[in-house]
């Protein structure tokens, strides 16, 4: 450490006194707290405590001096932690944790905290510094994204929409003095109040509140539903609201109430967020700021409860079979494999099924796996499976059971075909083919175990009739081509190997060219033309799917350039930006600047957006297309409907655009898929949405699609993606 002249002092040989007196004077200069105690009396005394330690808890320095550092923990401080400081200091090591202590008011706040212990000369701990700092905001912030994923989680899993709400609440009374009670109260259409989560509060007076009308007189949840604003009554038996119910609220110590309400994208109050506390209380602008975020939480709970059902089929459930499906399946496959267990998972198919889809359609391929889903359960009764549809042909399941049985199971389950499939009142007897991954052998993501299994399943086509396949080592030869496409990947991104091609999105009533969306493609000099699901994965494992996103970038912005230095006419042009690009900082700031550079007004870039972009980090993903939406750029959700989370996020982002995923309107023929189309279609009107049907192959597909007026489609049925000088070509023939 530096003296005052500059000179290094050694803490070891400075006598206790002066030491301590240059402790206090480099404490009393930290913008943290700083504390020292004494070891060498009973129960290690404070003896310093500086500004920054009377800031943040509210006890001045008389106040604490030959008090101990315990006195800051309260009931909810973790003794775990305790215990580990105390090892630390045991053992001289720097104890360095986060632990919820509270004020002088009784406000809890959690602790940024580090401990230091110094020695003399001889190894004897002479003082102890504590130093720490208020990360109570980081805590709420960290607080509320796991309450929102308890949420995502619980609308999932379909779980009462009481529990979510409860959670909210317990939550965020562990931020606030012991005694606080947070209410949720609904706002019937009756415009009475319902209690929808209280379990703190006392029965007698959630009784009392329960089927209350809402008015200016009906306490502060009452008053705040009424006018729509928030109501912070920081003593209740001198407030106005109160007045009809200061006994119940003296009776049960009920002191403040501040009550906030939730209002929905109609302007409509639809519940009310209550905190009481046991003491008169003012608000504080942090407690505020912090109540601001939590409110949204409970519209969030609220809004998908609505439409629980519908969004839990459209996520999850098949609409053919009538079977979970693929997204479902590697939800509770993951939390399966959380406890690393024995077992298998496989994936099973009918032998020739793309003869039972031409004999007797798509509908009745999905009645068959419903059935031979319902056997399976049946053979595997004594045992724990998941069990999903994965593909048009494909059930996959999981189950688990020792490494030595899995044998057994698959026999087990080949008898699942040993009776005839009714299908359409025909009886069908099947084979089976089943590729099976031993979960003991093999690990990885979930991705990589369904991948192995599917290579599995591959292998049961070189026989004949019945076959199970487990995956080994050897059929992994993919491994080296995966290297051999990444070693590829980066010299192509080097040398600029990427190119555009353009897909017309087309105005499905008229038939003209609206807009495009800009593909990569990318001939490799060395392995040739390479799928772009195949290389776009590769770069986005490597981290260089940035490099390759701003290559197609380039070339879009040089198109539009050329067309506005000719005086054509512009189209906006969608460019598919993937998560790992968007969260990248100063996305927003570059991609203006690419924009600008090119004198291309930004609102001709669409960025085409992955459907989960919203779980990654919503408030940063809302951060972020506001303000693009700020410069001038509009967005779009790609491949919607496909699963869950575009559907919990959307109404929370500035997206302007909707992509109907293509497996709908593939299978538009089927009630099921068209009622989802029809759904998405309305839900962007109602939303202000454009939509976008995908993947239009047939006259058929288009007669549905302008029936339920949808506005705009893309596929073959159109124009396949095409280079730029074919797209040049189309536009000058048609006069654009």
């Amino acid at each position: 450490m530096n003296g005052a002249n500059g000179a290094m002092i050694d803490t070891k040989k400075i006598d206790k006194e002066d030491l301590f007196v240059w402790l206090c004077h480099i404490g009393s200069q930290f913008n943290s707290a700083f504390l020292i105690t004494d070891p060498d009396f009973p129960n290690e005394p404070i003896v310093f405590a500086n500004e920054k330690f009377t800031e943040i808890t509210g006890y001045t320095e008389q106040e604490v001096l030959g008090e101990t550092n315990h006195f800051l923990n309260g009931k909810d401080t973790c003794l775990n932690t305790l215990v580990q400081i105390a090892e630390s200091i045991k053992n001289d090591a720097i104890a360095k944790v986060e632990i919820l202590h509270y004020k002088k008011d009784g406000t809890p706040f959690w602790n940024d905290l580090v401990i230091q212990a110094l020695h003399n000369e001889e190894q004897k701990n002479i003082y102890n510094i504590a130093i720490f700092s208020d990360i109570t905001r980081e805590k709420q912030q960290e607080a509320i994204v796991l309450l929102q994923q308890e949420i995502y989680k619980g609308i999932e899993k379909g779980y009462a929409l009481s529990i979510s709400l409860q959670k909210i609440c317990d939550m965020t009374e562990t931020f606030f003095p012991a005694g606080a009670k947070c209410s949720i109260l609904q706002i019937a259409n009756d415009e009475t109040m319902r209690i929808a989560a209280a379990k703190s509060l006392p029965t007698e007076f959630n009784e009392i509140v329960h089927g209350l009308s809402i008015g200016t007189n009906m306490g502060s949840c009452g008053n705040a539903a009424y006018t729509k604003r928030n109501v912070i009554v920081d003593d209740i038996q001198h407030a106005e609201c109160w007045k009809d119910f200061r006994e119940i609220t003296e009776k049960h110590h009920l002191k403040a109430c501040w009550s906030f309400p939730v209002i929905n994208h109609e302007n409509c109050v639809i519940a009310t967020f209550g905190i009481y506390f046991s003491e008169k209380r003012k608000a504080k602008e942090l407690e505020l700021e912090f109540i601001r975020k939590v409110t949204p939480l409970v519209l969030l709970a609220l809004k998908n409860a609505e439409n629980q059902e519908k969004i839990l089929n459209l996520a999850y459930i098949d609409p053919f079979s009538k079977l979970t499906n693929y997204n479902y399946f590697l939800s509770e496959f993951e939390e399966m494999m959380s406890d690393k267990p024995s077992g298998f998972l496989l994936l099973i198919q009918p032998s020739g099924y793309t003869n039972i889809v031409d004999s007797y359609g798509k509908k009745q391929l999905a009645s068959l796996l419903s059935q031979l889903s319902g056997r399976i359960r049946k053979l595997a009764h004594k045992m724990e499976i998941i069990i999903s549809r994965s593909s048009e042909a494909s059930l996959i399941i999981a189950g688990e059971c020792e490494e030595e049985d899995i044998p057994l199971c698959m026999s087990r389950f080949l008898q699942a075909a040993k009776d005839p499939i009714i299908l359409d009142g025909m009886e069908l007897f099947i084979s089976l083919r089943i590729g099976v991954v031993s979960l003991s052998k093999y690990s990885g993501s979930s991705g990589d175990i369904v991948r192995l299994a599917d290579i599995a399943l591959t292998r049961t086509k070189l026989q004949a009739g019945e076959s199970v396949v487990f995956y080994e080592d050897r059929f992994g030869t993919e491994i080296q081509e995966k290297m051999a496409i990444q070693n590829a990947l980066i010299y192509a991104i080097k040398n600029k190997e990427f190119y555009v091609h353009f897909q017309p999105k087309v105005n499905v009533q008229t038939g003209l060219i609206e807009s495009f969306e800009a593909l990569a493609r990318w001939d490799s000099s060395s392995l040739g033309s390479v799928r772009p699901d195949v290389f776009i994965h590769e770069a986005e494992s490597l981290g260089k799917i940035q490099e390759l996103e701003i290559q197609i970038i380039e070339q879009v912005l040089s198109w539009l350039v050329r067309r506005k230095a000719e005086k054509l006419q512009l189209f906006k042009i969608s460019v598919n930006i993937s998560t790992n690009h968007f969260y990248v900082p100063n996305f927003v700031k570059n991609l203006v600047r690419m924009v600008s550079d090119h004198g291309i007004d930004p609102k001709y870039i669409c960025l085409e957006l992955t459907e989960s972009i919203g779980l990654f980090d919503l408030a940063t993903a809302r951060k972020i297309l506001t303000d693009l939406n700020k410069h001038g750029f509009v967005s779009s959700v790609d491949d919607f409907g496909k699963g869950f989370s575009s559907l919990s996020y959307i109404h929370q982002l500035p997206v302007s655009e909707i992509k109907i995923d293509r497996s709908f309107i593939s299978n538009l023929e089927e009630p099921g898929a068209k009622v989802i189309v029809e759904t998405i279609i309305q839900l962007a009107k109602s939303m202000k949405m454009s939509s976008v049907a995908e993947g239009i192959e047939t006259e058929e597909q288009l007669k549905v699609l302008k029936q339920l007026q949808c506005p705009i489609g893309q596929g073959f049925y159109y124009y396949k993606p095409m280079s730029l000088d074919e797209i040049d070509a189309i536009l000058r023939a048609q006069d654009y």
